[in-house]
């Protein structure tokens, strides 16, 4: 039997902090590879997350929320 640890559906998730309720998915190219980043500028909030994988190059992907 071969193992398969890649995860087949790569996305961000946004979670309720009470309930713990998926209140958002953001598909991403790739696997997050690490943290993801927060930063303010201009009075907008980011998020930033590194993703990559075996056969995918590494990059920075930013979102900016609403």
């Amino acid at each position: 039997m071969e193992f398969e640890s890649a995860i087949v559906d790569p996305a961000l998730r946004v979670f309720d902090k009470v309930t713990g309720a998926i209140v958002g998915t953001i598909p991403l190219p790739a696997n997050v590879t690490g943290a993801p980043m927060t930063y303010m500028t201009a009075g907008r909030q980011y998020i930033v997350a590194a993703v990559g994988g075996a056969h995918v190059p590494a990059e920075l992907i930013a979102l900016r929320l609403p």
